[in-house]
């Protein structure tokens, strides 16, 4: 006869409650996502708000791309779609 397999030898973890985060890390996040934030703008003002060619240029994939504006710089995302700047489905060829 077959008996369920349990190895009481070890031992439970205990649950243990997170300490906050530290002033530092706290102030290395902020630092990380304004960092973040300023790449990618200058990344998009490059290349004319085309995401795919800022995308490109940061090296992330063009999904990423969506979730860091959407994430990141939500109110100049939401300017450039207003406006025109950033316009969904197929890029018309450029004027020149």
């Amino acid at each position: 006869m077959l008996h369920a397999v349990t190895d009481s030898s070890r031992p439970k973890r205990k649950t243990t409650k997170r300490r906050p985060r530290s002033v530092l890390a706290k102030i290395g996040e902020e630092g990380r996502r304004e960092a973040q934030r300023k790449a990618l703008l200058e990344a998009l003002e490059a290349a004319n708000w085309y995401t795919i060619g800022a995308a490109e240029v940061l090296g992330v994939n063009p999904a990423a791309m969506h979730a860091l504006m959407t994430d990141l710089i939500r109110p100049e995302y939401d300017a450039a779609v207003a406006d025109g700047r950033i316009s969904h489905g197929k890029r018309a060829p450029s004027k020149e």
